[in-house]
């Protein structure tokens, strides 16, 4: 099935970001507009509040505008081939973390604010429950 609205769908879920768009990040002034109509700069978008997690989404959007971590995590291939035994917390936390990279950079973005959800479900995971949601 060929479908532009597929296409889309599948931009937003698993963005994709090859070399050259990783050259062009930091030069690019110009706005991206979401499907809903508004107007964002990639990278810098809305994250939720997820039960008082401001604190979490700060670090994270700070960590996410470092350059070499940025590029790293935009591009899926440097994460996704390393041999991990099924279960690893720590690779599951880079995943999220990749996923929540590539959502916030993407400039094809359904609106311009996204949702840390799986990223602080990992670092709850991997803290053993000491970080948590709303604590």
């Amino acid at each position: 099935i060929l479908d532009a609205a597929l296409n889309d769908i599948k931009n937003v879920l698993c963005p994709k970001f090859d070399y050259d768009t990783l050259k062009l990040l930091d030069s690019n002034s110009r706005m991206s507009r979401a499907i809903d109509g508004s107007m964002y700069y990639p990278g810098a978008v809305g994250m939720n509040n997820i039960r008082e997690t401001d604190y979490i989404n700060v670090v994270l959007q700070a960590i996410l505008f470092v350059k070499p971590i940025r590029n790293f995590f935009l591009r899926e291939e440097n994460y996704l081939c390393s041999t991990v035994p099924p279960g690893d917390l720590l690779f599951t936390l880079a995943v999220r973390f990749g996923e929540l990279t590539r959502k916030i950079w993407n400039p094809k973005n359904f609106k311009a604010h996204v949702s840390p959800h799986e990223m602080i479900q990992a670092i709850v995971k991997v803290s053993k429950k000491k970080i948590r949601d709303g604590k």
